[in-house]
């Protein structure tokens, strides 16, 4: 997301800016993002950041660091409590509605598994099993 997705999204918005400048953005944004959502401490005249599970000093701070943060962290965090087999259901359906059409060959290529499968648990994979196996 950081050197994919918000780099597109700014040349989109803004297609007059050079590469380094698209560049120089999206390291402000990422940079940005990183230091709102965290915490900041104080200590005598320097300042920590707490991120990435350790204090880090805000003059010390680069760019390879804060592009190790992964941003959804905490939400994904959140949101694994709170996922049940209904909500599960729902993205893999949606998920399904995105998948391309399988060819002729790739399903060759796949029946020897199908196969192994139907020998081990007795039963046809279906996609719209609720569970794993």
């Amino acid at each position: 997301m950081n050197k994919g997705l918000i780099p597109k999204v700014i040349h989109e918005i803004y297609p007059h800016l050079e590469q380094n400048e698209v560049t120089e953005l999206g390291d402000y944004i990422v940079a940005s993002s990183v230091i709102r959502s965290s915490n900041i401490v104080q200590n005598g005249n320097d300042k920590f950041i707490s991120f990435a599970n350790r204090f880090v000093n805000v003059n010390e701070l680069n760019m390879d660091l804060i592009y190790s943060i992964n941003p959804f962290q905490n939400a994904f965090e959140v949101m694994s409590k709170q996922l049940s087999s209904k909500v599960f259901k729902a993205v893999q359906q949606c998920i399904q509605a995105l998948r391309i059409q399988m060819t002729d060959d790739e399903a060759i290529l796949l029946w020897p598994k199908i196969q192994d499968f139907y020998r081990a648990k007795g039963k046809q994979p279906s996609a719209d099993s609720i569970r794993p196996t």
